[in-house]
């Protein structure tokens, strides 16, 4: 058995959100570097803060009520900014660009989170 998966063109872009409870705490626009697939931010790519629509939100917040995980980001390639496909979801998230974007400590938000789940 093969699993062959199709090329969607992304121009090396996509969109990390993060994740505490039920709380969407950021969302990222990653866009790689010249020449290279990937979106990458520290092989050279760059980031962008992404503010995520009304419709997104709804999807996220269902994902995460499915999971009922305490920390997960989760990675959707950026077909456009309306459009977004589901890529892959990490509970051990890098958070990189988020700690360059906001000024949030996530350790501290996840025990604030742990605390009131108690």
């Amino acid at each position: 058995m093969s699993l062959i998966e199709p090329y969607i063109e992304t121009n090396a872009t996509d969109v990390r959100v993060w994740m505490i409870g039920d709380e969407i705490i950021g969302a990222v626009k990653r866009i790689g570097a010249a020449h290279d697939f990937r979106s990458n931010y520290t092989l050279g790519g760059s980031i962008e803060k992404f503010s995520l629509t009304a419709q997104q939100v709804a999807m996220l917040k269902k994902i995460q009520r499915a999971l009922k995980s305490d920390y997960i980001g989760i990675d959707f390639l950026h077909i456009n900014d309306e459009d977004l496909l589901f890529n892959e979801m990490e509970d051990p998230v890098g958070a990189r660009s988020f700690y360059d974007l906001y000024d949030a400590t996530l350790p501290q938000q996840l025990w604030q989170h742990i605390i009131k789940s108690v």
